[in-house]
Order: C-alpha cells, then structure tokens, then sequence
C-alpha cells in the first residue's frame, strides 16, 4: 500500500494551470521557452529543473542543499541537448 500511495504517477496529479501558484506558473513557462528554444517538442524534468536553476528562490534552495549551479546548469544543458528536436516545418 505505502509504494503505490507514495509514488503516484505525475499523470494523476490534477495539472490543471489555473491551479498552480504564480511561481509554478513563471518556472512551467520558463520551462517550456527552455523546450522551445532547445527544439524538444516534449516538456521533461531537465527543462523543468533548468528553469529553476534560473529562479532566485528555487536556486537558493538547490544552492543550500549542495548544488553547484554552473555545473547543475551544464549537465542539465547536456542532457536536454540530448533529446529529440523538431525537424523540419519550414514553408517551401
């Protein structure tokens, strides 16, 4: 019982935007500009914790419990240029 309550899978979570705090909102969008310019067509936690590395609150606190930003940012950086880009779409 513990396990499956515990580890709710993220589809299950109400991801509704009117919900989220303002901050939730700014980091999401921020996120999904990171996609954007990357070229992934899919949002990922590598997107998501990029952003935050990028936002005052959460970078203190990622700062707080050991991360080194830079290095952060840079495998982050890495790892999302890994992912599947969009090709193509151009007008001919």
């Amino acid at each position: 019982m513990g396990a499956r309550t515990i580890l709710t899978p993220l589809w299950r979570f109400d991801l509704n935007p009117e919900r989220f705090t303002e901050a939730s909102a700014v980091a999401l969008n921020t996120a999904q500009q990171i996609a954007q310019a990357a070229g992934n067509q899919t949002l990922t936690p590598a997107h998501v914790l990029r952003a935050l590395t990028d936002n005052d609150t959460a970078s203190r606190a990622l700062t707080a419990a050991g991360a080194d930003l830079r290095d952060l940012r840079a495998a982050l950086d890495a790892e999302i240029a890994k992912l599947p880009k969009v090709q193509g779409g151009g007008e001919n």
